[in-house]
């Protein structure tokens, strides 16, 4: 006569199993939501620049509307300003930033440094200075990196229409 129920080897088979499938499960996972930190960084971003340019443009007071973005101990700051007052704050700590400048010839990284400016030109360039009265560097890309290197997203700053910025 045959007893019902499961022999401790299938019970043990189906236990593998399951830790298999659980364990790729979570690895996928944590990449969605790494990718979903990111886009939501890099989306946050585009529109605090897009906002920088729209009221620097209207008001055709260029210097009055910009970026800070400061980093301190793996923690970058990004803040909005009109008029030297903060309009708003938003902190990431789980990612890095690289400011660049390429084209065709050139290509050219700039180093984040504690304290950094983007403000818009009138002609629509966008432009990083690390300090308020020096004059700046042009700058059409900026690159939001997960601190573990497999997710990144690319700001673009197109000069052509002035202003025009995509995430990708």
């Amino acid at each position: 006569m045959r007893k019902k129920g499961f022999t401790l080897v299938e019970m043990t088979i189906v236990i593998a199993i399951l830790g298999i499938l659980l364990s790729i499960s979570y690895i996928n996972f944590t990449k969605s939501i790494i990718k979903s930190q990111m886009d939501s960084a890099a989306n946050e971003v585009a529109s605090m620049l897009k906002d920088v340019y729209e009221n620097g443009n209207k008001s055709m007071d260029y210097n009055a509307y910009y970026l800070k973005i400061e980093k301190e101990e793996g923690t970058y700051k990004i803040k909005l300003f009109k008029n030297d007052k903060e309009v708003s704050v938003t902190e990431y700590k789980n990612i890095d930033l690289e400011i660049k400048w390429i084209t065709q010839t050139e290509n050219r990284t700039y180093e984040v440094q504690i304290e950094n400016y983007i403000y818009f030109s009138s002609e629509g360039e966008a432009v990083l200075k690390y300090d308020k009265t020096q004059e700046g560097e042009g700058i059409n890309q900026i690159i939001i990196i997960s601190k573990s290197k497999n997710v990144s997203k690319k700001i673009t700053i197109e000069s052509i229409p002035p202003g025009s910025i995509k995430v990708e």
